[in-house]
């Protein structure tokens, strides 16, 4: 074979993987494929362009972009289809299709494909976590019941989620509430490791989940701390106050002003008929 023929061969081959690399990121869809694809239960944005339109040639490169970002999210599908359809009216840049997707997908994707600190939050046992963790021990258990009970009804994705939540709430029971502070950290370290996506997905989710546990913890031991500042602060206004007003009725008393304030004394007392005086009685003067 000469060497042309490798060079086209070769040229031809490079094609056929960037391409397939494409198609892996943005779902070509067909009349054979399209129910198929956007029948399923997830989320899907579809492209319908033209080949000769400008402004489709112009997106392709920031949607294969987004493709890329979702590629891991198999709640969602990225499209394109070259037949007519409903038209998008926000921006074309990545970060606008970003949006659009967590928004209307119920994904928490940024635009590197990685999950966002709101990844995994259910807003429906964010109560159940705030009743939780300002609860006594014994009533933690009771609210425990309830947020285990709340999460089985759970669908979908949430489902998933919603065991992470009991999950959590099962390990501060049995150790402590420090575990959610101490698990973070943890996690937090393993991210900054060099892992799988995969990987990088599941912790970020759980670390996602315990900071609900660990921020409300976090702001009950703030306000434990402000009350018992405030306490302190009162004692030592007060005893201060104490100790101002001793000093000024001592101040009076030995410089004898005159002002209505109790003093005690002793005076020599004459006992009647005995004809001998009785000293060193301790009298109580209310006013001088």
């Amino acid at each position: 074979m000469s060497r042309s023929w490798i060079c086209i061969a070769f040229g031809t081959l490079a094609l056929f993987l960037f391409a397939s690399a494409f198609a892996d990121n943005v779902v070509v869809l067909t009349e054979d494929n399209f129910e198929k694809e956007v029948g399923q239960d997830r989320g899907a944005l579809v492209e319908f362009y033209a080949p000769w339109c400008g402004h489709c040639k112009k997106l392709a490169p920031e949607y294969e972009k987004l493709g890329e970002s979702f590629k891991k999210a198999k709640s969602v599908l990225i499209g394109k289809n070259n037949k007519a359809g409903e038209d998008y009216d926000g921006g074309r840049d990545l970060d606008e299709f970003v949006s659009f997707i967590n928004e209307k997908c119920g994904t928490s994707r940024d635009a590197k494909g990685q999950f966002t600190n709101k990844a995994g939050i259910v807003e429906a046992l964010d109560s159940l976590v705030k009743e939780f963790v300002s609860a006594s021990s014994e009533e933690k258990k009771a609210v425990f019941s309830r947020l285990e009970a709340e999460a089985e009804k759970l669908k979908g994705s949430n489902a998933r989620y919603g065991k992470l939540y009991v999950k959590a709430a099962k390990s501060c029971l049995e150790r402590g509430a420090e575990y959610a502070k101490n698990e973070i950290q943890r996690l937090e370290r393993m991210l900054a490791k060099s892992i799988a996506p995969a990987k990088a997905d599941e912790f970020t989710l759980k670390k996602n989940i315990l900071s609900t546990f660990a921020s409300d913890q976090s702001m009950i031991g703030r306000m434990r701390v402000s009350s018992m500042k405030r306490l302190d602060n009162l004692i030592t206004s007060t005893v201060a106050l104490l100790a101002k007003t001793l000093i000024v009725c001592i101040w009076l008393i030995f410089v004898n002003v005159d002002f209505p304030i109790p003093y005690w004394t002793r005076v020599r007392n004459v006992s009647p008929g005995l004809g001998r005086e009785r000293t060193g009685d301790l009298h109580f003067r209310p006013f001088l």
